[in-house]
């Protein structure tokens, strides 16, 4: 069962009673896509709080789109490589239009480049060889930690002294949480690949 099954029925009625039948899974996602330049061009060029709210718009789409295709279908390759690539751009552009004043941003930046590129070679490699990796409860908790981390980040400009210092410190401290859950998440994925090399080995055998 996928770590995200057990908070569908919430999702559904929170929030997917909403969505109309005709929209699917893969929508959503593509939605996400095209917000990430919407919030950082309104993070550049003003107003921010507009850039908040799409950020903050886009990150729950995160829990609609998985949860629509669980319950209403369909599940396809394509959704399953564009969700995590919506989630890995969206934290990083924002993370760059945040500025590289954090020690952490700029390691989460390197990791979600090495993230990427790992996932569109997967992507390119997938019917060869049939290994890419699935989600499992340390990527997704980690990217409800960055994003939240990004969203305090991103409050902490429109506010001035003791409040700006006060969200950008708590901010960085979930984005140094979220980084030691991409290398738990980073570890599992390879054992995971490793074990189901063994298996295919075993199998071929």
């Amino acid at each position: 069962m996928s770590f995200d099954s057990p908070f569908d029925g919430l999702v559904e009625r929170a929030l997917l009673w909403a969505i109309p039948d005709w929209v699917t899974p893969n929508q959503i996602t593509i939605a996400r896509l095209i917000l990430c330049p919407v919030a950082a061009a309104f993070y550049l060029t003003g107003p921010i709080w507009v850039a908040v709210v799409v950020f903050a718009v886009a990150a729950l789409l995160d829990l609609v789109d998985g949860a629509l295709a669980r319950l209403r279908g369909p599940i396809t390759d394509l959704g399953l490589f564009l969700d995590p690539l919506a989630d890995k751009l969206l934290v990083g552009v924002m993370l760059l239009c945040v500025g590289w004043s954090y020690l952490v941003v700029k390691i989460v930046v390197v990791l979600i480049v090495v993230e990427l590129v790992a996932l569109i070679a997967a992507k390119i490699t997938q019917r060869r060889v049939g290994l890419m990796a699935k989600s499992n409860a340390f990527g997704k908790i980690k990217m409800w930690v960055q994003s939240v981390g990004v969203g305090l980040l991103l409050l902490a400009a429109l506010f001035t002294g003791s409040p700006a210092l006060w969200l950008g410190r708590w901010g960085s401290y979930l984005l140094w949480v979220g980084l030691a859950l991409a290398v738990m998440s980073a570890t599992a994925q390879v054992t995971q690949s490793t074990v189901v090399r063994r298996r295919i080995g075993r199998g071929k055998g």
